[in-house]
């Protein structure tokens, strides 16, 4: 029989708090709980001190488990909370949410239940219960806040003077026509107050915008983001750190969630320009397929490697998966076309189209974009060009959604000029 009261290593009298750990520490060796952890955290409680992320995972329960009792016993005094072991459920019963980090999803809750699918094009990526989650898209949909205002100095000038002219009416003054006067004193000063406060409120709009994701940039971008444990990476743009933030919290819903291992990859390198994840068959076996920035989208070997350290770490694989990283380019499509030129058009026109259509492909292409004749015809007709007869591809190239087109040899030759 356990002795509460007292702590088992020092023999010293404890507090009501402690005695509450102590019990829970209790309930988690019971072998009912045991066999929980089993399946869940993936080691027995025996095994539990050899393997860091199970303690870390045992404590952070404990410690959610306290914090939710001391809703209903609040004469407890906590007295070994530590900001690392207490998740946002157990933070937001202790009613400190706001100063601590998001809760990590542990790689081994869910072990042996898969939740990720073979992606689908023209739907946005949905949870467990087909609630759809946060995209970039739907960030950068989202409406100015009201507490952004906009006053242009024409109206605070105007609200001034209503003012300024009613006080002035209250102690039987008539400035009606006076400060409407050019180098009126009075005048004067109504236009630098209406001036100072134009500046004041787009001070506190750039105060505004900096505590939101959609608006911040900068240093302001780095601390939200930080927020959610996604630190910049060198040379990285407030654009893709803020699409990678976007990624990481809805990440977190789940252990192994396509957004999780997409979080991950994109952390492994700026190169990264796009993933793709998806399972094979009904297995454990995940792909995740990654597109480059660079090389016409094509990653080479050490930026493979790169996305595979990063994925095949603890802290990211769910335990009973078997991930695998792959290229996202599953097809190269080369290109012919034999062009003419209206007669006033220069020839530089026609020495820039190869590098027009490259530059479309890497702001439209993508992962499971379809390159078509068609596309391909509308990129090289550009202005001053008379006509395009495309000879290679002879069929529209298609591909899944989770792999996408490299653009090979471009061979465009000039045919002359015509009306």
């Amino acid at each position: 029989m356990t002795q509460f009261g007292m702590d088992r290593s020092t023999g010293l009298r404890q507090s009501g708090w402690d005695n509450v750990i102590q019990a829970i520490e209790i309930l988690l060796t019971t072998r009912y709980f045991e066999r929980v952890l089993r399946e869940y955290v993936g080691s027995p409680v025996p095994a539990l001190l050899g393997e860091l992320a199970n303690v870390q995972t045992v404590i952070r329960f404990q410690w959610w488990v306290a914090a939710v009792i001391l809703l209903f016993e609040p004469r407890l005094t906590p007295t070994r909370i530590s900001p690392l072991t207490l998740d946002r459920a157990g933070a937001s019963a202790l009613g400190h949410r706001r100063h601590l980090p998001a809760a990590r999803p542990s790689r081994r809750l869910h072990a042996g239940r898969h939740r990720l699918a073979a992606p689908r094009s023209g739907r946005r990526p949905t949870d467990r219960n087909g609630v759809a989650m946060l995209d970039l898209s739907t960030l950068e949909g989202l409406p100015t806040p009201q507490a952004i205002t906009v006053t242009s100095e024409a109206d605070a000038l105007a609200a001034i003077k209503a003012v300024f002219i009613d006080l002035a009416t209250s102690y039987g003054l008539d400035v009606t026509g006076i400060i409407d006067l050019e180098g009126e004193p009075g005048s004067i000063q109504l236009q630098v107050g209406a001036f100072r406060e134009v500046l004041y409120r787009a001070a506190i709009n750039d105060a505004v915008k900096a505590n939101l994701l959609a608006f911040a940039a900068g240093a302001d971008l780095d601390h939200l983001a930080a927020f959610y444990d996604v630190i910049r990476l060198t040379g990285e743009t407030d654009a893709r750190l803020r699409a990678r933030t976007v990624v990481a919290i809805s990440g977190r819903s789940t252990a192994g969630s396509e957004d999780w291992y997409k979080s991950a990859a994109f952390r492994a390198s700026i190169r990264v320009k796009d993933v793709a994840v998806y399972r094979v068959g009904t297995g454990p076996d995940i792909r995740i397929a990654v597109l480059a920035t660079d090389n016409f989208g094509e990653p080479d070997a050490a930026l493979l490697a790169g996305v595979n350290n990063e994925v095949q770490k603890n802290s990211v694989r769910v335990i009973s998966d078997r991930v695998t990283v792959v290229s996202a380019t599953s097809a190269t499509v080369n290109v012919a076309a034999d062009i003419w030129l209206l007669p006033t058009t220069p020839i530089t026109v026609f020495d820039s189209l190869e590098t027009l259509l490259r530059q479309a492909m890497a702001e439209e292409g993508g992962l499971g974009f379809n390159v078509t004749r068609s596309w391909l015809t509308a990129k090289l007709q550009a202005p001053g060009v008379q006509r395009v007869s495309l000879t290679v591809p002879v069929t529209d190239t298609t591909v899944d959604d989770g792999a996408a087109v490299k653009l090979g040899t471009v061979t465009l030759t000039f045919k002359g000029r015509d009306r």
